[in-house]
Order: C-alpha cells, then sequence, then structure tokens
C-alpha cells in the first residue's frame, strides 16, 4: 500500500493489518518502504487461539528491523491451548 498518496509527513495513518499463523505459515511480517523515515508505531490489538492450535506453547515475538540488537526477537506473549 502506497501511504505517501494518503498522508504527508505531518498527518498520522491507521493502517489495519492482520494475519493467521499456522503450522504451515509460522510467521509474518508487516513491511514498510526502505526509503519510508517515519516514526512507527505497531500496536497489537488481539491474539488468540484457535480450535485447531496443537497443545503446545505458542509464542509470539516482534522484532524491529532498526533495533539496537538486531536478531533478537521479543517475546510478546505465550499461549497454551488447554481443555479444562
Amino acid at each position: 500500500m502506497d501511504l505517501s498518496a494518503l498522508s504527508s509527513v505531518s498527518d498520522h495513518v491507521c493502517v489495519l493489518w492482520d494475519c493467521e499463523l499456522s503450522d504451515i505459515q509460522r510467521q509474518a511480517v508487516f513491511e514498510i518502504e526502505e526509503e519510508d523515515l517515519l516514526e512507527h508505531q505497531f500496536f497489537i490489538r488481539t491474539m488468540c487461539l484457535s480450535a485447531e492450535a496443537s497443545m503446545e506453547m505458542h509464542v509470539v515475538e516482534v522484532q524491529d528491523r532498526a533495533s539496537l540488537w538486531p536478531g533478537a526477537p521479543f517475546p510478546l506473549r505465550t499461549a497454551y491451548d488447554t481443555v479444562i
């Protein structure tokens, strides 16, 4: 999506983005353009396991491409599907 057509540098842009992870697709990447030097905030609103989730520990991590520690993902959430 070309965000430059939607706003100027002084405007705020909110883009809805979603993903579904599974045994086949184990990661998702939120891409921004390389030449985009603006500050970005990424808000995660909801994380949940589906009924098809396997009975194992699930970890959601984020990794910033401009991080002070490149290659070091930050764990946000762990989830384990249990039947009570």
